[in-house]
């Protein structure tokens, strides 16, 4: 784009001031040297033999595992898969038929050990699509190993610890246990008992052993979250009688926690040993699918680079030729890296290291605050590994930059007093500064709606009618104020004028574009998207799950059903009712009529029968529009019946509240263009992808560009790299989720390979070894969430405004919102009242200054043809 070039050559271009400023900036020194230097880099940049290159990781592995496809053993031309739900779904019901088919085989035994174990269909099929997601730490666990299940569970049976023919109830069935059992029974029966611990309950478990009597002792001794229940012998008992009560009571609980942790060991294990066993088999089905297809996923671009560059016959020659191309490498977020892909990148730096005589360097990015990708398996931790790698081997220097050039000094302020607590201790912040020291800059921070202050709903006197009235529920009402809270504020800030002053020092009026709302999960932002267009803020939303739930999406995905499949009786009925067509019940009712009089579907009937006038313009359309979707991919076939049906027009005309019409029309567009990008797009492909980001599988994304000013809409993780004049941070008071069964993997930074692989099961069910791993992902968790608020809070430019919703019953001290507000109380004491916005300001509010956008012409000169290669416009500036 003529931005991007622009910014490329700003440098060579710029008069002495400017080029000042901009070094400066970026905190060169700026002399005659450096000048020279920077002037000269663009040419240095597009006549230089050898091109720079900037590359993800994963495009990266691509080019690699293509030019080495013999020697990984991977599909010659093999092409990316973007989208794997389709055939994880595939692969699934692949191996859930073959244990269907074979009732004795160990995929049926697999099965059958999952249900005793109370898992549901949904459940299994949620623990299979789990594997998935961390096949590559079960390739890297089971590497070099000939039976792959067999070396996963034995690591497992070794953390646990586990045996097979280990008896989970020998602890509570010993002599000197049942002793213990009868002298405790015995002299609670004399004493009539002490406190919650009845002999009543105990006596039956004298005369039975193993499941039996662990459960009564269970039942008796503990209470509902598996600890002892309260007890301590009364007066009634002598000093020798209580110290008896006593020990027999800790020394029959002990054996019985013991017991319950064996049973517990043993079924984790099996459910492990289960779900490996399935999980395994549908990552074979999912392999054979993919080779079908030659094609490789995301996560198998990665392992199979890791093998050529690891493995113990061509490893040498693949990483000699590499390296000849690599004289100097810069490895960006480095904080977002995998255990898995520095096992990538390791060897490639190995390579280097031992070849010194080159004038080579590496430079590895990372901030460590920023690390926000848990989910698929980032370790910040590896940043310091990697520091001390290369400091040991390279002779490498750390850099630590604390100086901001994005924030006004307000907004580094809040950052340093929300984080100069136990916060930042967790992250490791220290204090930062702005080289931005003369920007005006302001904070402010929304009272918190709590529960009492939502009306309740209204007491009615009859049934809900669910067609007519919604389901009124709490949250929802705490998050529609909300979300009215930060469309007023929007409208004053752009109504008042609130200035925004460009680096350069001229400063404008704030509009829409200059606005960008970030939450920190999608939930409630349909919520907040429905209140801006309903106050006409122009906005756009990086959620695509929203936007398909707008009228306009839901339309036309209706349309496109009965394009794809015409037998969708409901789907033409939502279709003929939308202002595309406008038909009335009236119309629907004798559609259904005659269909059912000539036992043909809706379709049939519409297109083959005389219709009523409000239906003659489908009659007209319908046909036509059902063969082009047979020519045409779904983009185009998008934009035509768009065009031929004068999409736009009738449904501003039937909805006229609707500021978002266009806005969602290009963003479908936009979607259908991306869909399989472009390669193969089909219309059945296109409504599978739509329902799937419907459903929340989707990632988080930046907004598409768009030439119209609008307010930017998106979560927290879309927003990385991003910045803003003004910011909203919405939704800062979720409750804390409680952990969820689920995979866990233990993969210590500098371990070579994960430690032990394990499916935790509910609450009731985890034994140390699954408590002690869900206690370190709390742990991460609670880091990840505070890193989560860095990037947030530092996306702001000028302007930060923090608003939230008590989601639960009570108050949570340490959720966004009560750190925000505890920061601010700390910047000013004075301007802290419970009712009230609390703010923070700093810095002279400037004078808005109008510059009228001028548009010149920069030519670029090759000196050694003296012709002009390109001639380009230059934008407009900033202010």
């Amino acid at each position: 784009s003529y931005q991007d070039m622009f910014a490329r050559v700003s440098l060579a271009f710029a008069d002495d001031a400017a080029l000042g400023t901009q070094l400066r900036e970026i905190g060169a020194d700026d002399d005659a040297e450096t000048r020279a230097r920077a002037r000269g880099l663009f040419e240095l940049f597009i006549y230089a033999d050898t091109p720079l290159r900037a590359s993800t990781l994963h495009v990266f592995c691509a080019e690699v595992l293509s030019r080495f496809a013999l020697e990984a053993a991977v599909p010659a031309g093999f092409t990316l898969l973007e989208n794997e739900r389709e055939l994880r779904g595939g692969a699934i019901e692949t191996v859930l038929q073959q244990a269907h088919r074979n009732a004795q085989g160990p995929l049926a035994m697999a099965l059958d050990t999952l249900a005793s174990e109370g898992l549901s269909e949904f459940e299994v099929r949620r623990l299979l699509l789990g594997v998935f997601d961390h096949r590559t730490e079960l390739w890297a666990a089971s590497a070099g190993h000939e039976a792959p299940l067999a070396a996963l569970c034995d690591a497992l049976a070794t953390a646990l610890p586990y045996e097979a023919d280990e008896n989970p109830y020998a602890a509570i069935d010993t002599p000197r246990l049942s002793a213990a059992l009868t002298t405790l029974m015995a002299m609670l029966t004399a004493g009539k008992d002490v406190g919650t611990v009845k002999a009543a309950n105990l006596a039956p478990a004298v005369e039975c052993h193993g499941a039996a009597r662990l459960h009564i002792l269970n039942t008796a001794l503990l209470n509902k979250k598996g600890e002892r229940r309260a007890f301590k012998p009364s007066n009634r008992y002598s000093a020798a009688e209580a110290e008896t009560i006593s020990a027999c009571f800790h020394t029959v609980c002990a054996a019985t926690l013991e017991a319950i942790e064996a049973c517990q060991r043993r079924a984790t294990y099996r459910r492990s040993h289960a779900a490996l066993t399935l999980g395994l088999a549908a990552l074979d089905a999912f392999a054979i699918a993919l080779q079908r297809r030659h094609q490789l996923g995301f996560a198998e671009l990665e392992w199979q680079t890791v093998r050529l560059l690891r493995s113990q016959g061509s490893a040498d020659w693949v990483r000699y030729k590499l390296d000849q191309k690599l004289e100097h490498v810069l490895l960006d977020e480095f904080q977002d890296t995998s255990p898995t892909q520095w096992r990538l990148l390791l060897p490639l730096l190995e390579e280097l290291a031992q070849r010194p005589g080159r004038d080579r360097t590496v430079f590895l990015v990372g901030d460590a605050k920023q690390s926000i990708y848990g989910f698929r398996r980032a370790e910040p931790a590896l940043l310091g590994l990697a520091a001390e790698w290369l400091g040991q081997h390279l002779g490498a220097q750390t850099e630590s930059l604390d100086q901001s050039r994005r924030s006004a000094p307000a907004i580094i302020h809040f950052a340093n007093a929300l984080f100069a607590n136990e916060a930042g201790a967790a992250i490791d912040y220290s204090p930062h500064q702005t080289a931005l020291t003369a920007l005006h800059g302001r904070v402010e921070v929304a009272p918190l709606i709590v529960a009492e202050a939502s009306a309740a709903p209204s007491a009615g006197t009859g049934l809900r009618n669910p067609l007519t009235t919604p389901l009124e529920v709490a949250e929802d009402r705490r998050a529609s104020e909300e979300a009215h809270w930060v469309v007023d504020r929007i409208t004053q800030i752009i109504e008042q004028g609130m200035p925004v002053t460009s680096r350069d020092g001229h400063s404008r009026a704030m509009h829409f574009g200059d606005v960008m709302v970030l939450a920190r999960h999608r939930t409630h932002l349909g919520v907040l998207e429905k209140a801006l267009g309903a106050a006409g803020i122009p906005y756009s939303s990086a959620t695509r799950g929203t936007l398909l739930d707008t009228a306009i999406a839901q339309d036309l995905l209706a349309l496109l059903a009965v394009l794809d499949s015409p037998h969708r009786n409901l789907d033409l009925a939502h279709s003929l009712r939308s202002p595309l067509f406008s038909a009335s019940d009236d119309d629907l009712l004798w559609l259904a009529e005659a269909a059912t009089r000539s036992t043909q579907s809706w379709y049939a009937v519409l297109c083959h029968q005389a219709v009523p006038p409000g239906l003659q313009r489908a009659q007209q359309w319908l046909p036509h529009w059902r063969q082009l979707s047979q020519q045409l991919p779904p983009h185009d076939l998008i934009d035509r019946l768009t065009k031929e049906g004068d999409l736009l027009r009738r449904c501003r005309a039937a909805r006229p509240q609707d500021t978002q019409l266009g806005a969602n029309l290009a963003a479908l567009l936009q979607l259908a263009l991306d869909s399989d990008h472009g390669r193969y797009p089909t219309l059945g492909g296109f409504l599978r992808q739509c329902q799937a980001l419907a459903e929340g599988d989707g990632p988080d994304e930046a907004p598409p560009p768009s030439s119209e000013a609008r307010v930017r809409v998106m979560t927290v993780h879309a927003a990385k790299g991003l910045e803003a004049p003004a910011v909203f941070l919405v939704n800062a008071a979720p409750s804390a989720r409680p952990p969820q069964p689920g995979w866990r993997v233990h993969w210590p930074a500098d371990a070579e390979r994960p430690q032990v692989i394990v499916h935790t099961g509910k609450a009731e069910q985890r034994e140390k070894l699954s408590q002690q791993l869900l206690e370190q992902e709390q742990q991460r968790e609670a880091r990840e969430a505070l890193n989560l608020l860095y990037v947030a809070v530092t996306r702001a430019q000028q302007y930060l405004f923090v608003s939230g919703f008590q989601s639960g019953k009570s108050f949570q001290p340490d959720s966004w919102h009560a750190r925000c507000r505890k920061a601010l109380q700390e910047l000013q004491p004075e301007a802290v009242d419970e009712q009230q916005l609390w703010q923070f300001s700093d810095g002279a509010m400037p004078t808005i200054v109008a510059a009228a956008p001028t548009r010149q012409t920069a030519t670029i000169i090759d000196p050694r043809l003296q012709q002009p290669l390109a001639s380009m416009p230059t934008p407009a500036p900033r202010d």
